[in-house]
């Protein structure tokens, strides 16, 4: 009986799997579970992040961000749901070259949202925001502001004034 069931079992599994590409999803080898589309993921996060009255530059911040991560997920061949510290650790590694400080930590709050998003929704397994909340991150700088005094007034324009009699001599 069994020899009877199993070609109609393998009928239906590649049944699911169409049906889930036709949906624009994919079944997940390892827990049988549907994970949607890269692009489904972003316009769902994107809703999540429009719900939860994100301003639009925050929500155009934290898509980028989570664009970065699957698109490094996608250039090493590697699925959503395997997703583990160990690739986190090198994408942060390959991303923080270059990055001023305050950047930096930018881009581990976005990242730390929408891990948690992801495991939420049950993409992946375990929450790998915890991991991000760990990290040891650097202090943010502030910008240096300083008022122009009296005397800094005055050099500017005596220096423009010398520069304008060197360009116009008659004056």
């Amino acid at each position: 009986m069994k020899m009877k069931n199993e070609p109609l079992k393998n009928i239906l599994e590649k049944l699911e799997k169409i049906e889930a590409l036709v949906n624009g999803r994919e079944i997940s080898d390892t827990t049988k579970k549907y994970i949607p589309s890269v692009a489904n993921i972003m316009e769902e996060y994107e809703n999540s992040l429009a719900a939860a009255y994100k301003a639009k530059s925050t929500t155009r911040d934290y898509l980028g961000h989570a664009q970065k991560l699957m698109g490094f997920l996608n250039g090493q061949d590697l699925k959503l749901n395997l997703l583990e510290i160990r690739h986190l650790e090198r994408y942060l590694a390959v991303n923080r070259k270059d990055k001023k400080i305050n950047t930096y930590i930018k881009s581990i709050n976005a990242l730390r949202r929408f891990l948690n998003y992801l495991c939420q929704k049950g993409y992946i397994s375990k929450d790998l925001s915890d991991y991000l909340n760990k990290l040891k991150l650097p202090k943010k700088t502030k910008p240096i502001r300083r008022s122009l005094y009296d005397l800094d007034l005055k050099r500017i324009d005596n220096y423009l004034k010398i520069k304008e009699y060197e360009v116009n001599p008659s004056c």
